[in-house]
């Protein structure tokens, strides 16, 4: 599928009107032109997938619906099955609570999901943040919490939920609660929102914020020393032009260790590399405009920080010589000096959109392709190892599918958010991570749960291991001490009778079973029924 090149599509494809906004009148529906919305399909309405790991069959594909190659199908949960009657998905990261257990957090069209999926084979829905209804929505995480922006709502006005502060202290009691809203000083929305760790500060990129010339949808810097309460206060800004979405990272050794660095993918203006070691003085180091550049979008590091793989959303519309997936890669190890090194593709139309690296390989949503895999720890021999095409009609420049994809976790589970189809849970059999993260994931499971009386927890061990196994009420209160021992290696069953604990359940009707083996630690929430 191809489109004429024009400017208008160039602009408004990737929410640039968030920082136009404040020209558009009132009332009136500028997104209407977004190509997002002219590619708008209804949403998968059908069952999903839990309880097996699904290889592809015969003629390489699962469930007799998605291409795949090298990757197995966990879990996936259509957008029925999430509350509040989003009918498109979009953005996708991931968090670990302090348990070690593993959730997805998705962006919706009318909020924040979240989904436990510390057992990726049945994943659970632990439920929804509701929020202003809008194409774009990115979240991150920090500590125990969650932070969520939103672009322009769907009907275009002035209004916004600026920053989502979710609270995800309860979240392995299945509870995850909005603390506030942060709204100061005329914040109404933002394209995205990154988040570095090191520095415990989260930028806004393509926000309304102060409105041209005083920010120009460029780098807002926000201080998350105190999570419940994020601030900023009109200094900490970079506005040279517009940012569309942004890495951002501290630099531990080399020539730049101790300096916090941004790379922004700035949409026309290409990749630009910001010094923000100082909020209050955040500093260009170094711009490149890549060959074919159309709107630089998004852009990922490599793990030892030397090269950036970038993501031009627009070139295979706009750009008549890039008939193809194409993938950017710039040598970054210069940083007041980015140096364009080339390019790679898999030779399908599809749109790129999102990259997130793990281990030298590089997982790309690509809209319409689905998944994309590539081995980048060789430059300039990159390969595609694996994919899952979530979208498998066709591969055409259009924007279905993938939106996002997310690596982080420690398991080694790999997240994809689909537009029309929700959230995959996913594992990549080609790469050494699953494996590796086969090894230390632990996994407590309770069959029947819901249950009345009785029920049983069963778990597995790699070795011979120290186990410590508790019911535990909601508030923390100890119901029972089921194991304490060393057991060996294998698969462990362990049956719990209410009518022979020496106290009750909670009043909730809810209990924890808390496993302990070494030093690793999981629960599982039992739910009691009458």
């Amino acid at each position: 599928m191809r489109r004429n090149s024009t400017p208008w599509p160039m602009l408004c494809a990737i929410g640039v009107l968030a920082c136009l906004s404040l020209t558009v009148p009132s009332g009136a529906a500028p997104t209407h032109d977004d190509p997002k919305i002219h590619d708008e399909q209804n949403p998968y309405e059908g069952p999903g997938h839990r309880g097996a790991a699904l290889s592809p069959d015969q003629t390489g594909r699962i469930l007799d619906t998605f291409p795949a190659s090298g990757v197995e199908l966990l879990g996936w949960v259509p957008l029925g099955e999430l509350p509040g009657g989003s009918t498109r998905a979009n953005d996708i990261t991931g968090y670990v609570s302090p348990s070690g257990r593993e959730y997805a957090v998705i962006g919706l069209a009318k909020g924040t999901g979240f989904v436990e999926v510390t057992d990726p084979l049945d994943p659970q829905v632990v439920g929804v943040i509701p929020g202003e209804e809008s194409i774009w929505r990115d979240m991150k995480t920090h500590g125990e919490f969650a932070f969520a922006v939103h672009d322009l709502p769907r009907h275009g006005e002035q209004t916004g939920n600026g920053i989502q502060v979710i609270d995800l202290r309860q979240i392995d009691a299945g509870q995850v609660q909005l603390i506030r809203e942060v709204n100061d000083l005329g914040l109404i929305t933002s394209h995205n929102i990154a988040l570095d760790p090191a520095s415990g500060t989260a930028y806004l990129a393509g926000s309304n914020y102060g409105g041209p010339p005083l920010s120009n949808g460029g780098l807002i810097a926000v201080d998350l020393s105190d999570p419940e309460n994020p601030t900023f206060d009109g200094t900490t800004i970079w506005d040279e032009t517009y940012v569309h979405d942004v890495l951002v990272t501290t630099y531990q050794s080399g020539p730049y260790a101790g300096r916090e660095i941004a790379f922004a993918a700035a949409g026309p203006a290409g990749l630009i590399i910001i010094d923000v070691t100082d909020k209050s003085n955040m500093t260009t180091l170094g711009q490149l405009v890549y060959p074919n550049t159309a709107y630089c979008h998004h852009a990922w590091l490599s793990d030892d920080k030397s090269l950036l793989y970038v993501n031009d959303e627009l070139d295979e519309l706009n750009d008549p010589d890039v008939a193809t997936t194409t993938t950017y890669t710039v040598d970054v190890s210069d940083l007041e000096n980015p140096t364009y090194l080339g390019s790679f593709t898999n030779g399908l139309p599809a749109i790129d959109h999102n990259p997130m690296g793990r281990d030298g390989y590089l997982y790309e949503a690509n809209y319409r392709s689905g998944l994309r895999i590539w081995d980048v720890r060789e430059p300039g021999e990159e390969t595609e190892v694996a994919w899952f095409d979530s979208y498998p009609d066709d591969d055409a420049a259009s924007f279905n599918g993938a939106w996002g994809v997310y690596t982080g976790l420690p398991s080694g589970t790999i997240l994809v958010s689909d537009i029309e189809r929700g959230l995959f849970v996913l594992r990549a059999t080609v790469i050494g991570v699953a494996e590796t993260a086969a090894e230390t994931r632990i996994l407590l499971r309770g069959a029947p749960n819901p249950f009345r009386g009785a029920t049983t927890l069963r778990f597995s061990l790699r070795a011979e291991e120290p186990v410590l196994l508790d019911l535990h009420t909601p508030s923390g209160r100890r119901v029972a001490r089921l194991l304490d021992g060393t057991l060996g290696p294998g698969d462990h069953v362990v049956p719990v009778n209410l009518d022979r604990l020496p106290a009750g359940p909670a009043a909730s009707g809810v209990l924890f079973a808390r496993l302990r083996i070494g030093t690793r630690i999981t629960t599982e929430r039992l739910v009691l029924v009458e």
